[in-house]
């Protein structure tokens, strides 16, 4: 050896070993045997070449040394032969360690790192000479020159702690499998030893994502060190060695569970932190060198940098080689690391502050990893660190995203781990679980949205801060994490859709804090685990229940605390309190004032200033929760604190009121020497007010500032008329002059935007990082402050309570109901993103690529969670990407965005509803620039329509419809084109103003189309409709009318492609199940009815036909019983050809229908209703070809052929209606003739029971079925009967009272009388008419007196023939319908009828018409001809008493003349006379006619009768007697006299005529005896008067001479003539009994001047002698 002599005791040593191996002649197995037996022999010499410092000999022998280990000659079991108490291992390990120096060779200082690692992985090296191990690798990577060297010894590092921590993990594991294999031989079950190895492999299952994503984190976001060798002093290797000092610290550790191997696991879960930190125990050693390992290196990670550190220094690097390995360590963890106790709380109270300082770093390379170190803890954590994962988010993280002085490259970082984070659908939904469902937690998932979504849109690039590449990359990372956000919310949706649709109802998947372990055998405990199974589904269900009910209650208190701060405070105060967050009371609502975050303390302070009694009580209940912190407290002080939790308000008032309590919180906390009173509390807190306004305000700086004397000198006398200290008062001026009075969050705002005077002419990158550095101290500050706080919190909570603290607990989303208000609450946000300006407008097919990403899967989310505002809107904004509604030119965006329509309109067909409207229209759109593109024109214009052949109505109806004609498609691709992926050329872009150039774009459009689009891909939408669900092709079907509408109201261009495709989806799903078929036919019958209308008779006719096409397909089919398909299916036409305005639409509309009786009769069953209704409209037409089309050639058929089918469709009541409207068609006489004498069959057959439906009996009643039936034929002809053509209304009545009469005793007593009210009486309405429309309008105490001289044509020629009709039928069945002559119960009867002949009465309008009183007379004396004879006294008596009242309404004339408003009084006395003189005449011959039996009515009438009809002549005579009289008839011109005069002679002559045929009846009878009564002095009487009229007898004195005329006495000596008959007429005896009472009379009488008197005189004297 060349240095022998310097180290001979290292000779000695390896020629003892050389010279024993050459003498004995060893071979090499036994060298191996010897150097494994006793390794302390060859270990001696390599610790004494290391000791010797020679570089080339430390080489040599640690290549030996480790060649050993590796060999395993060397383990961790062997004792130090010179200290039995130490293992070799630990020696080696030191002997190692010792060999490293800060300037050794590099060579060396590799050997050294091999040694170590190889130690580590091939040995079992524990305690101190472990950590000595990684202290030795870190300080090289500190300390060497080598950049190899370096990586080496970091890999070196990453290596063993992996083989650290894997070791603890297989211990543990090694020793749990043991103990259960144990257990399961002990109690004989065979599914325990297999249990571990089933958690294994979960466990495995579990983290399988989370790896890939870590590793994917790593190549993103971690950076590689570029480090170049530099030389370092020796003071920096000092400086290095120190710091990993903390490798090596002792540490007291409770070892013993590490000698006990035969115990199980224990890991502690119920010791508290305090004692987990002081005294761990620990399972093995393996446990015991990770734990202290890992707390170094967090330690580590923690110690502060120096000012000035930079990126190569020593302190930089090794905290950046800390935050590596731990990032390692976490990343590789197992379960056990992931659930030890005490792991966790080192990583809560160490490594959760080292990660909250480097996390808001300025270094690139610590902030990045603290990013790394987040997200792991995100993914393999998140279930122990529920509330710090909520605080890195909100207060560092998203707050970086936030910040405007946030460098480039952290916001991109922040980005990108955010984007992993969102790529597991398992976080972000947890996320949204935990902090947006938690009462006490933000709302993370939502704020992180709205972030994204504003860094994707507000970028904006500046200076050298961003520049536009970095903005550009920046937002494309946003957009990137939006879209990643919705994906994973569509991978959730889908998986757990697939999961819970694959188990039994009922059961969920993926709850870890709710699913029990299930086992794998045994009945017993099968059923015992069921129920703790359901017990844990219940409890899940709740827990989500409570979950939303958690986030409703946070919406409804953001809404509140909104109102508050931006409203009126009251009005919030009062939405809290509606909602059941707040009770009415002062001291919770002043608790909510005080604690809650988030209220604005301008309105805090608006609100208790407020005078109100009930808030004056919470304004004393706020104040006296801030008493302890007034307690003992310096006034200022406390004031400062006061004013921190309020703004004070700007009205005076309210100031005061909220300074009188202060003032009185304080003063009774703090009742000293320096105040007297509350009063001087606060009248001195208002003069520190005043005084903070008078040094600080900027708007007094024109003047000087208050001094402090004369703030003293102010304050004069308010202590309680005594002074306040002047030095406590000066203390208080210079506090407030020193340091304003603002409120915290001011001050914090103003420190973290102004800049010092030396900082302010800094360029903007470092005056950004100079803020930014604030924000990020500010950030840590309050952070640490609230990890300390919630330590706190969680340390003195029980670890006994049972039940699950939500705010604390974290919790696995397990359900897929979370979606949707995940989605409520971002879908905003992320399409304000998607649409972008940039982004829409983006020629970059990646943001192309992901906006059309996000669209689909926020179209996917919003259709299957039925969200219909947010699918519309997904929808509308992927429908306005496709660029078809605008005239620029197309680009492959709008091209992906096309496909991306039909592919959602193929996939989400379902569940788009609403939103189809989008769809279609863009394929409308797409269609029309295809056409275009294939040369095809506008398809309205040349369309020429083609109407159906009229068919011969008499046609066989075997022949087949015509089939639909398919619109033929316009391109056909071949394979290569619609294979093709790659976008041709794009348009060039034009002037879409110019129309030339527009015309041009839009045909570059359509080519362009037309080489990208498949015209097939359009068409499928269509032909697939019928694989829809029935809900969804109902929302389909109603929104392509709606399209179809658009296009065919296109003013500048309609079309009718949808209208087209309207059929064809009509035929695709005509065989749906009828409920779904009726809703899809509603929306199409309503369309075309609409399109039916069109002005366009091109349009209009294509959609009637189309319409025809179908029924015609669909009459194909079989019509089920009670089923009515046919007749809805027919409603369109009925709608069009009622509204139609042009004839050859309603023409068409009859052809079709006509065909269709023709061709599908057989099959036509509830469609003869919708059909015969039809024709019933075509019977209205103008059109003399559409009636008789209608009416000949169909209605006709329909009576004679199919009469009985239709009937028995329960169509017969339209059958009817239809032939009334035929009878009522003024077009055709003969057609109206046609259809009532049709009526009259249908009658027939009705009567004969030929109507099928209508159960034949010999009576028909008011019974429901046959007052249906029944009603419409008479109430059809009595309708006619008012037909402007007398020929056609005479018709109609005279077949109607024919169907009466012959069919009479069918009819039931109530039967008829609906006849009559409904029927017969409706006929004479006329008669009201012409009452009402001679009546004009007048005030209520007005009378009108009409007298109607020209009757209406139908009064004046059918009214006498209808009503004698009517009274025939009456008489001809008066036994049945008596009580139809008159009732007080019935607005109208036979005498109410006639009554109204005479006279009508309107209001207060009397109207009078001679010739209508001429017809009630012949109708009243036809009753009593026909029917007197039936009539029975009360009969009579109704008679008597109408004719009664008739005369006391004529016989007026006497109030008519004295009325000096009467107009046109002479007219109407006339009228009223001649209607006297007729009911006279009614009166006469009621006394003389004679009845049907040849009697006189009057015997049938009982005395009573006959005195109530002589009163009636009685009165109508004296009243014309008094009016001739009166002299009031002279007194006016104008006036009736003549007939005055002729009705009071005629009234007499009825009369005296009347008693004399009474006076001759039979001796005794009571009518002798009433005439004898009447008749004698009544003839008396006349004879005196006419003495009086004509002077004959003298008069007395004071009587004047009465002046009579030659017309009036010549009327008047015709009463006498007939008084002298009638006294003539007398018998013998009756003459003689009488001569004597008139003798002296008539012996007067001879000297009347009156030829006729003389006379009759001459008879009497003849017969007197």
């Amino acid at each position: 050896m060349k240095n022998a002599r310097r180290y001979p005791v290292l000779k000695e040593t390896c020629s003892k070993i050389l010279g024993d191996g050459k003498s004995d002649k060893k071979s090499e197995d036994f060298l191996a045997h010897d150097m494994n037996k006793d390794p302390n022999k060859y270990f001696k010499p390599i610790e004494l070449a290391c000791q010797t410092k020679n570089p080339e000999m430390i080489e040599v022998a640690l290549d030996c040394l480790q060649k050993m280990m590796m060999m395993g000659y060397i383990d961790g079991k062997s004792k130090y032969e010179n200290d039995q108490n130490q293992l070799l291992i630990d020696v080696v390990i030191h002997t190692v360690g010792s060999c490293f120096e800060p300037n050794q060779k590099d060579a060396v200082q590799l050997n050294i790192i091999k040694n170590l690692l190889t130690a580590v992985t091939s040995c079992d090296v524990h305690g101190k000479s472990l950590r000595l191990t990684v202290k030795t690798c870190f300080n090289i990577h500190l300390v060497s020159k080598n950049e190899g060297n370096q990586k080496v010894a970091k890999g070196a590092l990453t290596q063993m702690l992996n083989t650290i921590f894997q070791k603890m993990e297989n211990q543990l594991l090694h020793q749990s499998k043991t103990n259960q294999s144990l257990a399961a031989d002990q109690t004989q079950q065979t599914n325990g030893s297999h249990q571990v190895e089933e958690n294994q492999d979960q466990e495995k299952t579990t983290h399988q994502h989370v790896s890939d994503v870590v590793s994917d984190i790593l190549e993103k976001v971690s950076e590689r060190f570029e480090e170049s060798p530099t030389e370092v002093k020796q003071q920096a290797a000092d400086d290095a060695q120190h710091l990993s000092e903390e490798l090596v610290e002792n540490v007291t550790l409770t070892t013993s569970s590490s000698t006990t191997t035969e115990q199980p696991p224990s890991i502690p879960t119920n010791m508290s932190d305090n004692e987990a930190e002081s005294s761990p125990i620990f399972d093995n050693q393996y446990q015991k060198d990770a734990f202290f390992i890992f707390r170094a290196l967090c330690r580590l990670s923690m110690k502060k940098l120096p000012a000035n550190a930079t990126n190569e220094s020593i302190e930089m690097r090794s905290r950046v080689l800390a935050l590596q390995l731990i990032h390692s360590v976490l990343e590789n963890s197992g379960p056990v690391f992931r659930n030890t106790h005490f792991f966790i709380t080192d990583i809560r109270e160490f490594l959760c502050l080292s990660l909250l300082k480097n996390s808001v770093s300025t270094v690139p390379s610590i902030f990045n990893l603290s990013l790394s170190i987040f997200k792991t803890l995100i993914l393999y954590f998140k279930n122990h660190f529920k509330t710090e994962i909520g605080m890195f988010f909100t207060s560092a993280f998203l707050r970086i995203l936030e910040s405007n002085n946030s460098t480039y490259q952290q916001k991109y970082n922040v980005i990108i781990v955010l984007h992993n984070i969102c790529q597991d659908s398992q976080t972000i939904v947890d996320l949204f679980v935990n902090y947006d469902c938690a009462l006490e937690s933000l709302n993370i998932y939502e704020s992180l949205v709205s972030d994204l979504s504003r860094v994707a849109q507000q970028i904006q690039a500046e200076a050298n801060w961003v520049t536009p590449v970095q903005e550009a990359k920046i937002k494309f990372c946003g957009l990137q994490t939006i879209v990643s956000i919705l994906k994973s919310l569509v991978e959730w949706t889908d998986r757990r859709g697939q999961d819970q649709s694959q188990i039994e109802p009922g059961t969920t998947i993926g709850d870890e804090h709710s699913l029990p372990d299930t086992p794998t055998n045994g009945s017993s405990s099968s059923s015992s685990n069921q129920h703790a199974f359901n017990e844990q589904q219940v409890a899940r269900h709740n827990r989500e229940s409570l979950f939303e009910k958690q986030r409703h209650y946070k919406m409804d208190l953001r809404e509140g605390i909104a109102l508050f701060n931006t409203a009126k405070p009251n009005k919030g105060i009062q939405h809290l309190i509606n909602a059941g967050q707040l009770k009415q009371d002062p001291k919770e609502i002043a608790q909510f004032l005080y604690t809650q975050e988030g209220l604005s303390k301008k309105s805090i302070g608006e609100y208790i200033g407020q005078p109100a009694d009930f808030i004056k009580d919470v304004r004393e209940a706020f104040v006296d929760l801030q008493r302890p912190t007034f307690r003992g407290k310096e006034f200022l002080s406390a004031f400062r604190n006061f004013l921190n939790t309020l703004r004070l308000p700007g009205e005076a008032q309210m100031i005061d009121r909220t300074l009188v309590s202060f003032a009185s919180g304080y003063y009774g906390e703090n009742q000293d020497d320096v105040f007297a009173n509350a009063d001087a509390v606060y009248v001195f807190a208002y003069a520190i007010i005043m005084l903070n306004v008078e040094l600080h305000s900027p708007q007094l700086n024109f003047r000087s500032r208050m001094t402090v004397e004369q703030f003293i000198n102010n304050n004069a006398g308010t202590n309680d008329g005594s002074d306040l200290s002047p030095e406590f008062q000066a203390e208080m001026y210079n506090n407030v002059k020193n340091c304003e009075i603002v409120m915290k969050e001011e001050m914090d705002a103003k420190q973290l935007t102004e800049l010092d005077p030396e900082t302010a002419n800094l360029s903007t990158p470092k005056k950004k990082q100079l803020l930014f550095e604030r924000e990020s101290n500010q950030i840590y500050k309050k952070t640490r402050e609230r990890f300390s706080s919630n330590w706190n919190t969680s340390k003195n909570k029980s670890n006994l309570e049972s039940d699950v603290d939500l705010n604390s607990t974290f919790f696995n989303a397990s359900g897929i109901q979370h979606v949707r208000p995940m989605f409520e609450v971002s879908w905003q946000p992320i399409l304000e993103a998607l649409m972008d300006e940039k982004v829409v407008h983006s020629d970059d097919p990646l943001i192309t690529q992901l906006c059309l990403d996000g669209l689909e899967f926020g179209i996917r989310i919003s259709s299957r969670f039925d969200m219909p505002t947010e699918r519309d809107a997904f929808v509308g904004a992927l429908a306005k990407l496709t660029n078809l509604h605008h005239a620029s030119a197309m680009k492959p965006r709008n091209i992906d965005a096309i496909k991306l329509m039909l592919k959602i309109a193929d996939v989400e067909g379902n569940f788009l509803k609403e939103s189809w409207i989008h769809v279609l229209t863009n394929c409308s759109q797409l269609e029309r620039l295809i056409s275009i593109a294939s040369g095809a024109g506008p398809d309205i214009s040349i369309d020429h329509h083609q109407p159906p052949v009229r068919s011969s109505p008499r046609t066989s109806n075997a022949s087949t419809s015509t089939p639909i004609t398919r619109r033929p498609s316009i391109l056909n691709f071949s394979n290569s084109n619609s294979n093709n992926s790659n976008h041709t050329s794009t348009p060039k872009n034009r002037d879409s103003t110019n129309p030339f150039d527009s015309q041009l774009l839009e045909l570059d459009n359509a080519q362009y189309i037309l080489h990208n689009i498949e015209q097939q891909s359009v068409d499928k939408i269509y032909a697939t409709s019928s694989s829809l669900q029935d809900d969804a092709i109902i929302h389909f079907v109603k929104c392509l009318c709606q399209v179809s509408d658009a296009e065919i109201n296109n003013a500048n261009e309609p079309r009718k492609f949808s209208l087209q495709k309207l059929i064809e989806v009509a035929y695709y799903n005509m065989n749906r199940v009828k409920w779904a078929w009726n809703k899809i036919w509603n929306h199409l019958a309503t369309h075309f009815v609409d399109v039916g209308k069109h002005c366009n008779e091109t349009i209009a006719m294509h959609a009637i036909d189309s319409t025809r096409q179908l029924s015609m397909k669909f009459l194909e089919q079989d019509e089920l019983a009670d089923y009515h398909f046919q007749r809805d299916f027919l409603k369109p036409f009925h709608a069009i050809i009622t509204h139609a305005q042009s004839g050859s639409i309603r023409d068409l509309i009859v052809q079709c229908v006509g065909q269709m009786i023709l061709k599908r009769s057989s099959n036509i069953k509830s469609g003869w209703k919708s059909i015969l209704q039809i024709f019933a409209v075509a019977a209205r037409d103008d059109q003399l070809a559409v009636v008789k089309l209608a009416h000949h050639d169909f209605v006709t058929l329909c009576l004679d052929q199919f009469f009985v089918p239709i009937c028995q469709s329960d169509a017969f009541v339209d059958l009817v209606n239809c032939l009334v409207e035929f009878a009522k068609n003024q077009l055709d006489q003969s057609i109206s003739d046609c259809a009532i004498r049709q009526l009259q069959i249908c009658a027939n057959r009705l009567a004969n029971g030929k109507v099928d439906g209508v159960t034949f009996e010999k009576t028909f009643s008011d019974n429901k079925s046959h007052f249906k039936v029944w009603f419409p034929i008479l109430t059809g002809l009595s309708s006619v009967a008012n037909d402007p053509r007398i020929e056609i209304r005479n018709l109609s009545i005279e077949i109607l009272f024919q169907i009466l009469l012959s069919h009479s005793d069918s009819f039931h007593v109530s039967f008829w009388e609906v006849v009559f009210t409904g029927v017969l009486f409706p006929i004479f309405d006329e008669i009201k008419t012409q009452s009402t429309s001679n009546t004009s309008s007048s005030s209520a105490q007005d009378k009108q007196r009409i007298v109607i001289k020209n009757n209406t044509e139908w009064i004046n020629t059918s009214c006498e023939y209808a009503l004698l009709l009517l009274i025939r039928l009456f008489c001809f069945n008066f036994e049945k319908i008596d009580f139809l002559f008159d009732s007080a119960e019935r607005s109208m009867t036979i005498l109410e009828l006639i009554k109204t002949c005479f006279r009508q009465v309107n209001g207060n309008s009397v109207i009078l018409s001679e010739s209508l009183a001429s017809i009630g007379n012949k109708a009243l004396l036809e009753m009593c001809r026909e029917a007197g004879h039936l009539f029975k006294a009360h009969h009579w008596d109704q008679l008597c008493k109408c004719l009664h009242g008739l005369s006391s309404d004529m016989n007026a004339p006497t109030e008519i003349l004295q009325d000096s408003s009467a107009q046109d009084e002479g007219e109407f006395i006339r009228v009223q006379c001649n209607i006297q003189m007729i009911l006279l005449n009614t009166i006469h011959d009621l006394m003389a006619v004679h009845g049907h039996g040849g009697e006189p009515l009057m015997t049938t009438m009982n005395i009573r009768h006959v005195q109530q009809l002589l009163q009636v002549l009685d009165m109508t005579y004296q009243s014309s007697k008094i009016l001739n009289e009166s002299g009031l008839l002279h007194n006016k011109r104008g006036m009736p006299v003549t007939e005055v005069l002729n009705l009071e002679n005629q009234a007499s002559s009825v009369y005296l005529n009347t008693l004399s045929q009474m006076f001759h009846a039979e001796v005794g009878s009571d009518r002798r005896e009433l005439a004898e009564q009447l008749l004698i002095p009544r003839m008396s009487e006349m004879l005196n008067r006419y003495l009086l009229k004509t002077n004959i007898k003298s008069k007395q004195p004071e009587d004047k001479s009465v002046v009579i005329s030659d017309k009036e006495l010549s009327t008047f000596t015709v009463s006498i003539v007939l008084v002298l008959t009638i006294l003539l007429a007398f018998d013998d005896a009756e003459f003689e009994k009488y001569k004597g009472q008139f003798y002296s009379v008539l012996s007067t009488l001879i000297l009347s001047e009156h030829k006729s008197v003389r006379l009759v005189l001459k008879e009497l004297f003849d017969r007197l002698q």
